[in-house]
């Protein structure tokens, strides 16, 4: 709002209040690179690069975002059911500080391809990231500070190409929750294959009925 007052040859100002601004994005429409405060994703939106949003994230009448091969970095809060088509390039970045509010899902129209996500990097401390549906990582989750809610909802792909890998995990950082690790074992004749990462501490029967 802004109202002025005052005579022909002066201008005082009474009232200024300055909203910040939010970006709006419509079905169809698309997002440059940049560093924005406030989005608002409005049907489907598609990234043309990589982005950080500092403020308010928010999908209305069922907004969706396609990444396009590019990394979003939320350091604000989510408002409204998130929606991300991702690909084997792309990834979510969960930074800065306070509750994330909203969990984090993913687009199940063509589960293995529109719920692929290159990487994800959960760098928020002492809050819990929750994700909302199915995600197949084909590259690497990094926890840095924060924990990472996966509700049962994450695979770690593996297939001839690549294997999907989890970081070192921070000291004050944590994972709860279920998660899938694919193996790819090609075809050949007999040999020794290694199913899971070395171990220490365990014998034969701390893995009775787990393969």
């Amino acid at each position: 709002d802004f109202n002025a007052s005052g005579a022909d040859d002066g201008l005082a100002i009474d009232d200024l209040v300055i909203h910040p601004f939010i970006l709006t994005r419509s079905n169809g429409s698309s997002i440059d690179a940049g560093t924005y405060q406030n989005v608002n994703v409005v049907g489907t939106t598609t990234l043309n690069g990589n982005v950080t949003i500092q403020k308010q994230f928010k999908f209305t009448n069922a907004g969706r975002l396609i990444l396009n091969n590019h990394t979003v970095t939320i350091e604000g809060y989510i408002k409204g059911p998130s929606n991300f088509t991702g690909s084997t390039a792309s990834g979510i970045v969960v930074a800065g500080s306070g509750a994330l509010e909203g969990n984090i899902n993913f687009d199940q129209t063509t589960p293995g391809t529109s719920n692929l996500l290159g990487n994800i990097t959960i760098n928020r401390s002492s809050q819990t990231i929750t994700l909302g549906n199915a995600v197949r990582l084909t590259n690497t989750l990094t926890l840095t500070t924060g924990t990472l809610a996966t509700g049962g909802n994450l695979t770690l792909v593996s297939n001839a190409t690549n294997e999907a890998r989890v970081a070192a995990i921070g000291g004050s950082a944590s994972i709860t929750g279920n998660v899938i690790a694919e193996r790819y074992i090609p075809a050949s004749a007999r040999n020794w294959r290694f199913i899971s990462p070395s171990v220490s501490g365990s014998n034969v029967d701390d893995w009775h009925n787990e393969i």
